[in-house]
């Protein structure tokens, strides 16, 4: 009985072995196949929606103006200042680029288009030169010729127009190798303000003593330009119109030679007229590529008497150091202290120092009919050293010790100046204009001075990645220390550790 039961399960399992076997779908499996149903779908459902989204936006776009602005620096869009003037504007305004067919800037255009879609009253259509060439030529009367790429900003008469290039639209390197900021808005927008009141406030850069000329301060001219300022090479010894006190202001940037008396006769008509100037004088100019330091020989007697109209006078030291906290580079690289100014207010109350190198003494006289007061101060622990070809720059006995004067303000009657012992900071270069606070310096100043102009505060927007700034070497030597040392060692003892770790378990 048990030997045949033992027989039939054996039979049994041999039958179960003979019997083919049907595919039965795993659980695995069915899970898989829903997977790769829910991805399709998936993709199939975000396809559709980011087309659904194009074609709102598009919709949007041309039926109610509405846009959105999804550049990393927000390129598109159009500031409250901008805003505000295209919601004054009381005639029509015409912008034209010049580009080649499928050769468009997309910044520009898409700008344009933001401010077309902001205002009825302001029109924009590119143009391509190449299939209309004589467009241009109402937009330039001498003939120079226009280039492709550029902008031209117009009234309806095209009687007021202003035309910018494609240098003028960005800030770019003299090489052309870097591109450092889009300027675009502010270029555009100032031009409406001139459409609309047919006044541009003037910079006189006065020439003819070995200043710096417009071409060497090319990124202060760009950074005023953007404020709506014309800036122009004024020479009086060979100019047939005079200084106008209601919409000029003259810019004196180190001259080297001194003032004629008939100069000085017609600058102080001028002023006495209730014109504004700013001065920045120099009497050493250090250049860090030869690492020499030229001297200014002459007294500039006249320039000082001008000066002295408002109590104030430059002079002929040279602001040396001590203190590694208020120094920048080199012990002739100041970090001045600032008094509470229209024109420091706004450096104060955003943190920004600017760096002054190379720098003179300033006297300030009391004076009945002079109101004249600090902007800039060098800390106590700096001493001056008489301008002479075997300048020391250690301390000697007898050298006058700090705090001294690097810039003043003062007003004579209806005229107002700004004095500063040093054009470093305007000068292109790291430790010159390029730091924002150098520029905001030398840009509140005009504003201030030029208070009858409609200067606009439309920033400039960048193209570079984000960079630190410093007010002194140690600044940047800590930091150096700790991206070198201090992070790496970091990263080397947090895995020695982990290692440790994982090889104890």
């Amino acid at each position: 009985m048990e030997q045949g039961l033992r027989t039939g399960v054996t039979q049994m399992e041999k039958n179960a072995k003979n019997t083919p076997k049907k595919n039965i779908p795993s659980l695995g499996a069915g899970r898989r196949r829903v997977y790769r149903i829910t991805a399709i779908v998936s993709v199939v459902v975000m396809v559709l929606v980011v087309l659904g989204v194009n074609v709102l936006a598009h919709v949007l776009d041309d039926k109610f103006n509405w846009r959105v602005d999804m550049s990393e620096r927000q390129y598109y869009s159009i500031s409250d200042t901008t805003k505000k003037i295209l919601d004054e504007l009381d005639q029509d305004v015409y912008v034209y680029t010049l580009y080649t067919k499928g050769r468009e800037d997309t910044r520009v255009v898409e700008l344009m288009r933001t401010y077309d879609a902001y205002s009825d009253r302001f029109h924009y259509e590119n143009v391509d030169t190449t299939l209309n060439p004589g467009f241009t030529a109402e937009f330039d009367p001498q003939g120079e010729g226009i280039e492709a790429g550029s902008l031209i900003v117009t009234n309806a008469s095209r009687t007021l127009y202003k035309v910018y290039s494609v240098f003028e639209l960005y800030s770019i390197d003299p090489t052309g190798t870097y591109v450092y900021t889009f300027n675009a808005e502010a270029r555009v927008t100032s031009a409406i303000v001139y459409i609309q009141t047919g006044v541009a406030y003037t910079v006189k850069l006065l020439a003819g003593h070995s200043e710096y000329t417009k071409e060497q301060l090319s990124e202060l001219v760009i950074a005023l330009s953007s404020l709506n300022y014309e800036v122009e090479t004024y020479d009086s010894t060979i100019s047939t119109e005079k200084l106008d006190p209601e919409y000029d202001l003259l810019m004196v940037v180190s001259p080297g030679e001194d003032l004629s008396t008939a100069e000085y006769e017609s600058i102080k008509e001028f002023l006495e007229n209730g014109g504004n100037a700013i001065f920045l004088m120099d009497y050493v100019i250090f250049n860090p590529s030869t690492g020499y330091t030229q001297i200014v020989v002459d007294d500039l007697k006249n320039f000082n008497a001008l000066l002295m109209m408002y109590g104030l006078n430059v002079n002929k030291d040279y602001i040396i150091g001590g203190d590694s906290a208020k120094l920048y580079q080199r012990v002739t690289g100041l970090v001045p202290t600032m008094y509470g100014h229209a024109i420091t207010n706004p450096l104060i109350n955003n943190n920004l120092t600017p760096v002054l190198m190379d720098c003179s003494s300033i006297t300030i006289a009391s004076g009945a009919n002079v109101k004249a007061g600090v902007l800039l101060e060098s800390d106590a622990n700096t001493w001056a050293k008489k301008v002479s070809t075997t300048m020391s720059a250690s301390y000697e006995e007898g050298d006058p010790r700090g705090p001294f004067t690097l810039g003043a303000v003062a007003q004579y009657g209806d005229s107002k100046i700004a004095l500063f012992s040093t054009s470093s900071f305007v000068q292109s270069s790291s430790e010159g204009i390029e730091r924002p606070a150098n520029q905001a310096l030398i840009l509140n100043t005009v504003g201030v001075l030029a208070e009858n102009t409609n200067n606009l505060n439309i920033p400039a927007k960048s193209m570079l990645m984000g960079a630190m700034e410093f007010t002194n070497s140690a600044q940047a030597l800590v930091l150096e220390i700790i991206v070198i040392a201090v992070i790496p060692l970091a990263i080397i003892a947090a895995g020695l550790v982990i290692w440790i770790r994982r090889k104890r378990r």
